[in-house]
């Protein structure tokens, strides 16, 4: 990348260079190339300004000027206050920013304000759909109940609505079911629902989908309730973990049955 440093005008006409040449008896044109070798070095140096221990050989060789009269001149700067123990004096000053540099800040500022308005965008989404899949499962929660309830009553008083239709939870599928002469028919899918919340979550907290879907599948074995795994993701997802899925981890380890299918 190619560096760039300030030249003012009127450098070349500066009273302080006329005087530096007559103390040291080296011409304008010298003196000029010099402080141009001064400059490149401050601005290429390690520390803003600075241009460190000169190689007075190198320097003949540059600017085509014998060692004694190069040294004559870093004096006669010195005592104009141009230089001040090896470093350039007003540094700062003579070395404003570039539009290059602003440029480059404004460009970054605005990368920066990109990223936050997507991050901010992605949280936003998140939220809404989980709130969205988790009124979906209460309301399945509801009819569940009254479907249960329904039943009881019914049994309870000896009647029966429809001697060929049992409503049963299925034990390790955790969804709603209806048995028709025989054959059982799916009626809701919480699964699917586990699954689409799930990795809409874990993916907007850079989790890879396919490493998402394996995970919901292992911590389903483990929970064995679709509906509490859920829950628990969709709870997760409001609080916008930091790590979630170590999060999520534990919260499965707590929630797994500790003995028999049911509990």
């Amino acid at each position: 990348m190619t560096d760039w440093l300030c030249w003012h005008v009127g450098t070349v006409t500066d009273p302080k260079f006329t005087a530096v040449a007559k103390r040291s008896s080296v011409s304008r044109g010298f003196v000029l190339a010099i402080w141009a070798y001064l400059l490149e070095r401050a601005k290429t140096g390690g520390s803003p300004g600075e241009f460190g221990d000169l190689d007075l050989e190198d320097m003949a060789l540059v600017v085509d000027l014998p060692e004694d009269q190069i040294s004559a001149v870093l004096v006669a700067m010195e005592a104009k206050g141009l230089l001040s123990s090896g470093s350039i004096r007003n540094w700062s000053k003579r070395q404003h920013k570039t539009s290059t540099e602003r440029v480059q800040k404004f460009r970054e500022k605005r990368k920066e304000r990109a990223e936050s308005t997507r991050n901010a965008e992605t949280n936003e989404t998140v939220s809404e759909t989980s709130e969205t899949v988790s009124e979906t499962h209460r309301n399945d929660e509801t009819r569940q109940t009254d479907r249960q309830t329904d039943s009881s009553e019914a049994k309870a008083s000896g009647e029966s609505p429809n001697s060929e239709i049992d409503l049963s939870l299925p034990v390790n599928l955790g969804r709603i079911s209806v048995q028709v002469n025989g054959e059982v028919n799916s009626a809701l899918d919480p699964a699917k629902e586990l699954f689409d919340a799930g990795v809409k979550i874990l993916t907007a907290n850079a989790t890879p989908e396919r490493q998402a879907r394996a995970l919901i599948g292992k911590w389903r074995k483990a929970v064995k309730n679709d509906g509490k795994l859920l829950g628990i993701l969709l709870d997760a997802g409001r609080d916008h973990k930091v790590d979630l899925v170590a999060y999520l981890t534990k919260a499965v380890e707590a929630a797994e049955p500790r003995t028999g299918m049911f509990a």
